[in-house]
């Protein structure tokens, strides 16, 4: 049985937004759920951060390396609309990461996100956020 993933035009954005993913199936048996176990959960965010970092090294390290002025390698995030608006998301993102990591850290006692934010910056925050997830879950679900 193959499935037909049906998704609305409209819901893109709910989609990327949402846990779980509802399909329909060609027979019309009904709706099923998609579910994801812990490993492969982890094995996927580590797997982001990794293809990020590869990215982030063939990509910027060397035009760094050729000009290592951190100001202009900054001040080129911004050099067009589309530029800033990716530039000024990817900011407000480490920022959100930021507020959650010290909020976690006073009331779950969740250690550690101080490393997080630092990857957060140098490489990104692709990395930060799925570090984060990964060194926030036992953590978390030990409390629980």
């Amino acid at each position: 049985m193959v499935a037909k993933v049906f998704y609305p035009p409209f819901s893109l954005l709910k989609l990327a937004t949402t846990i779980k993913c509802y399909i329909i199936y060609r027979d019309n048996s009904g709706l099923g759920e998609i579910t994801m176990n812990e490993k492969t959960f982890k094995a996927l965010l580590a797997s982001t951060a990794t293809i990020f970092t590869l990215i982030f090294c063939v990509m910027v390290m060397p035009a760094f390396f050729e000009n290592p002025d951190i100001i202009s390698a900054f001040a080129a995030g911004f050099v067009n609309p589309f530029a800033s608006g990716y530039s000024a998301d990817v900011i407000l993102c480490w920022l959100v990461l930021l507020i959650w990591i010290v909020y976690e850290a006073t009331q779950l006692s969740v250690r550690y996100g101080w490393i997080c934010l630092l990857l957060g910056i140098i490489p990104g925050v692709a990395v930060g956020f799925a570090l984060y997830l990964i060194i926030r879950h036992p953590q978390v679900n030990r409390e629980t």
